[in-house]
């Protein structure tokens, strides 16, 4: 039977688990981020969509009133 490589000492598994602490925590927040950029791309555009017919329906009065 082969030797077992040493164990790996404490100071390598903290290191190793604040490395992975901050990848968790980086992905989270990126994820966050993300969907909360998704949803405000979604009603910005729902918003715009919105204003778009509405102006629709008013512009051609302001258009026959002032002239233009």
């Amino acid at each position: 039977m082969a030797p077992l490589p040493p164990r790996p000492d404490k100071d390598f598994a903290v290191t190793a688990g604040v490395a992975v602490a901050f990848a968790t925590g980086l992905g989270g927040v990126a994820t966050v981020y993300g969907v909360w950029r998704a949803v405000g791309g979604f009603l910005d555009r729902r918003r715009m969509a919105r204003w778009d017919r509405e102006w629709e329906h008013v512009e051609p009065g302001w258009v026959t009133r002032y002239g233009h």
